[in-house]
């Protein structure tokens, strides 16, 4: 499906790209929805070798962070 592109803004704390449907309403979806979305350097690079997305790895770490840092520094009892 074709639609003509009306604008492209950063809202909602992403990339949105705006278009009109059949009907004239303008719509609005996530750029990455479409085929007009920036190329992911990362995986352009891994090429495929790599099973797991650097932000994936960073998200984890600071998932971890937060929840030793919850945990405070008690000690684990047998």
């Amino acid at each position: 499906m074709e639609f003509e592109i009306l604008a492209i803004r950063q809202c909602w704390g992403e990339r949105r790209l705006s278009y009109s449907d059949e009907k004239g309403s303008v719509r609005s979806v996530p750029l990455s929805w479409t085929d007009r979305k920036e190329p992911d350097v990362f995986v352009e690079q891994s090429a495929g070798r790599s099973i797991v997305h650097i932000g994936d790895i960073t998200g984890f770490r600071q998932l971890m962070e937060s929840l030793w840092g919850k945990c405070g520094s008690r000690e684990v009892q047998e």
